[in-house]
C-alpha cells in the first residue's frame, strides 16, 4: 500500500503566516512570526499583519465546538465567533485577499461555521478551512496544502458558502493562487 501524495497550493506573495508556538512546522512565508500562547490575540493582529499582503494564514491548531468551549483557532488568546470582530484592522489592508486557516476540524460545526462566516464579512476576505485533519509537514515556501480531500468549505467577502471551483476560478484568474 502506497502513501498518499501531498499536494500543495501555490500562493502569490507576499504573506503572511502567523505560526502558533505549538505546531511542529512553521509555514515559511515572506512574514511567519511565531505566536506565543496567551499572546493577545487584537495584538498579533495589530502588529502581524502588514498592509500589502495577499494572503493570511493561520498555521495553528482548530477546535470544533464542544460543550466544555467554542470552536476556536489556537492562537495567541485564542479566536472565536464571539471575539472575530478583533480582525477588523484587516478590513483597511486592500491587498489582503484570502485568509487561509492551516488549522485542523475548524469548518464542520456550526459555532466553526459562524466564525468564518462572521471573520470573512467583517475582514472582506475569502476563508478558507476544512473539516478534517491538516498534516503538519514541511511545505515548500510560499505553499500551502491542498485542502481538496480534508472536507473543505469556502467563503466568499460576503460570508456565503461557495464551491470549490468558484474559489479556484477567482485565485486562478487574478493570480493569487494555484494548485502545484
Amino acid at each position: 500500500m502506497g502513501k498518499s501524495k501531498i499536494r500543495w497550493i501555490g500562493l502569490q506573495g507576499p504573506s503572511v503566516a502567523l505560526n502558533a508556538d505549538n505546531v511542529q512546522y512553521k509555514i515559511k512565508v515572506k512574514y511567519s512570526p511565531v505566536i506565543k500562547a496567551g499572546a493577545p490575540s487584537d495584538q498579533m493582529i495589530k502588529n502581524e499583519v502588514p498592509q500589502g499582503v495577499n494572503h493570511l494564514i493561520f498555521n495553528c491548531h482548530g477546535f470544533e465546538d464542544k460543550s466544555t468551549y467554542p470552536a476556536h483557532l489556537a492562537i495567541g488568546t485564542t479566536i472565536t465567533k464571539d471575539n472575530v470582530q478583533l480582525m477588523e484592522p484587516i478590513y483597511s489592508n486592500s491587498t489582503l485577499r484570502v485568509i487561509w486557516f492551516s488549522a485542523c476540524n475548524i469548518g464542520g460545526s456550526a459555532g466553526a461555521q459562524e466564525l468564518c462566516e462572521r471573520m470573512a464579512r467583517i475582514t472582506g476576505c475569502y476563508i478558507v478551512t476544512q473539516m478534517l485533519s491538516v498534516p503538519d509537514v514541511n511545505l515548500p515556501i510560499d505553499c500551502l496544502v491542498d485542502n481538496a480531500g480534508l472536507m473543505p468549505s469556502y467563503y466568499n467577502p460576503k460570508g456565503k458558502k461557495i464551491s470549490r471551483k468558484e474559489f479556484f476560478t477567482y485565485g486562478i484568474d487574478n493570480t493569487l493562487f494555484w494548485p502545484v
